[in-house]
């Protein structure tokens, strides 16, 4: 059996801009530490499920709580966990907010902090098509996103099944498989945008064949033509890809009007 005890004392750096009605004042202006140690606990013990509790009545109770009555350290750590917890539930913009926050104020000696907020954050941002300096990567030992960064952005889809195979591991045990491999499509866009630029169709019209053929040398296997429609389609329902597909034909007609491959903040996945 574990038990915690948690002793409060206010601290004379924080200030509440209402004059102190009691002990009950002193109390809640702990609650952001103590939410903060348990986050820390639940994370550290895999139990993030747990956290749901502190979430729900922290959204309920949100409006009498000032997180700007907190040092700036405590708020980065709170960020930090809100956004770990909204990538859980899978809220991408949440936790973009929550770990861009926690990014930009983290103290810059804090390497070790920042790498760990830099490590949820990278996925987030290749998400939106935002692509992170090598030296970067680098410099916060996040090893693990410079090849696969490189393989999203060029449409390697066989280096990019490589490295998510190699890191699986490590994604799973951080709750980003699922985020890292949402990217594949993100991989696929920017594939079938090169064989659109080397082809370049007059009429915005192109050959399922010559996707394929392309999917083909970027798989480094054989691809049929059913599965290069079905990806197709897919990325067209998605809003990844704008146009529509004739079947009897075995075309893909692309939108006329507006960018063909929008960006992956207008898309649905």
């Amino acid at each position: 059996f574990f038990f915690f005890f948690f002793f409060f004392q206010a601290e004379d750096g924080i200030r509440d801009v209402e004059r102190s009605r009691g002990l009950g004042d002193v109390y809640k202006r702990q609650v952001i530490y103590c939410m903060n140690a348990l986050f820390r606990i639940f994370f550290k013990l895999s139990r993030i499920q747990a956290c749901e509790t502190l979430l729900r009545w922290y959204q309920q109770n949100q409006g009498s709580i000032s997180l700007k009555a907190y040092s700036m350290a405590v708020q980065v750590m709170f960020r930090y966990f809100m956004g770990r917890m909204a990538l859980y539930y899978m809220d991408e913009e949440q936790a973009s907010d929550a770990l861009e926050f926690a990014a930009k104020h983290c103290n810059k000696k804090a390497i070790g902090n920042k790498m760990l907020i830099m490590r949820y954050l990278i996925p987030l941002k290749l998400r939106k098509g935002i692509y992170p300096l090598e030296e970067l990567l680098e410099k916060y030992k996040l090893i693990e996103y410079i090849e696969i960064s490189k393989a999203i952005r060029t449409g390697n889809v066989l280096k990019f099944n490589q490295e998510l195979e190699y890191y699986e591991q490590q994604y799973v045990a951080r709750g980003l498989y699922l985020v890292i491999d949402k990217l594949r499509y993100m991989t696929y866009r920017n594939l079938f945008k090169k064989a659109l630029m080397m082809v370049n169709p007059p009429n915005k019209q192109m050959l399922i064949e010559s996707f394929r053929r392309a999917l083909e040398l970027s798989c480094g296997e054989e691809v049929d033509a059913l599965e290069t429609e079905s990806l197709l389609a897919h990325m067209i329902d998605n809003k990844h890809l704008l146009g529509y597909i004739i079947h009897e034909k075995g075309l893909v007609v692309m939108t006329k009007s507006k960018e063909i491959f929008p960006s992956f903040t207008n898309t649905r996945s």
